[in-house]
C-alpha cells in the first residue's frame, strides 16, 4: 500500500486535508515486482496506472477540522473509489460509484462541566467501495477490512460520553448504532471488501444497505481507575446485538469484564 495526504490549516481554527491511497501487489503489478513509481511523493497515483498500464486499486478524498470555539470541534472526510459523475447524479444506482464518508461533531467541556465531553459520528460506504477485482488489491489485511470493521454497504451513527470526576477515574460510554445490507449465501451484494466485485449481483439499481437489512447496536461501557502511575484497574460492560431479516444471523453477546493494565491501552471491541 502507498498513501499520500497532504494537509494544510487554512486558518487558526480550519484544516482541510487531500489523500490518496493505492494497494498493489507483486502479482499485479508491472512485470511482478515494487512498483517504484509509487515512491514519487507529489505525482497522482492514478496518473502512474495510467502511464504504466497498472491493474491496481486507487481511491482519493478530502477530510476536514473545523473548531469554531475552544468546546466545538466538527470534523469529517469523504472518499472516491471510484466514480461517473453522469452515473452519479441520473439516480441509476451504478455500481462503480464506490463512495464513503464521515461527519462528526465533538462538544468538549458540556455546558462548562469540566472532564465532560461529547461526541456524535456519522459512518456510511456504498455496496462495493474498498473491493476489486482481485483479492490481493482490495482494502484489507489478513482478512481484515481496512477502514471500517463492517467493510462496506453500512451506515451507521456513534454516540460517546466521557467524564473525569476525579483525577484518577475515567467513565466511558459508547453507543453504535449501525445498518447494513448482508450478503444471502453465495451472492455478492457489496459488503464484503474480500469479495471480487466481478461477482456483483447488478451493474445498475444499487442502493445503500441492499441485500439482507441487518441491524447491529452495541452498548460500551467502561470505567477505569488508575492505580498507580500507568497501572489501571478497568471495569467493562458490553451489549451487542445483531437483528437481520435472515434470522440465522441474529445473535446477542453480552459480557462484563475486570482487568488489569499495565503501560498498555484498552482493547477496543467496538465493532
Amino acid at each position: 500500500m502507498a498513501l499520500h495526504h497532504l494537509s494544510i490549516n487554512l486558518s487558526d481554527n480550519l484544516n482541510i486535508g487531500l489523500f490518496e491511497a493505492t494497494v498493489f501487489s507483486n502479482e499485479d503489478s508491472v512485470g511482478g515486482r515494487f512498483e517504484l513509481n509509487y515512491l514519487n511523493p507529489i505525482i497522482f497515483y492514478r496518473g502512474i496506472e495510467q502511464m504504466v498500464g497498472s491493474p491496481d486499486n486507487a481511491l482519493i478524498g478530502m477530510d476536514f477540522k473545523w473548531n469554531p470555539g475552544t468546546h466545538l470541534s466538527f470534523y469529517g472526510q469523504f472518499l472516491l473509489d471510484e466514480m461517473v459523475v453522469s452515473d452519479l447524479f441520473n439516480g441509476s444506482g451504478w455500481w462503480g460509484n464506490k463512495i464513503a464518508g464521515q461527519l462528526g461533531l465533538k462538544y468538549i467541556d458540556v455546558i462548562g462541566i469540566s472532564n465532560l465531553d461529547l461526541q456524535i459520528e456519522s459512518n456510511f460506504a456504498r455496496p462495493y467501495t474498498y473491493s476489486h477485482e482481485s483479492s490481493f488489491t482490495n482494502f484489507s489485511h489478513y482478512g481484515q477490512p481496512l477502514a471500517h470493521p463492517l467493510g462496506a454497504n453500512f451506515s451507521e451513527i456513534i454516540f460517546l460520553a466521557r467524564y473525569q470526576p476525579i483525577p484518577r477515574l475515567s467513565i466511558n460510554g459508547k453507543l453504535i448504532m449501525a445498518n447494513q445490507g448482508k450478503d444471502p449465501a453465495g451472492l455478492n451484494y457489496g459488503s464484503n471488501v474480500l469479495l471480487s466485485y466481478n461477482t456483483r449481483e447488478n451493474d445498475y439499481d444499487n442502493t445503500l444497505g441492499q441485500g439482507v437489512d441487518t441491524k447491529i447496536r452495541l452498548l460500551d461501557i467502561t470505567a477505569s481507575y488508575q492505580l498507580r502511575h500507568n497501572f489501571f484497574i478497568d471495569l467493562k460492560q458490553i451489549v451487542r446485538k445483531m437483528d437481520s431479516e435472515n434470522n440465522s444471523l441474529d445473535q446477542t453477546t453480552m459480557y462484563t469484564a475486570l482487568s488489569l493494565r499495565l503501560n498498555i491501552a484498552q482493547r477496543l471491541l467496538d465493532f
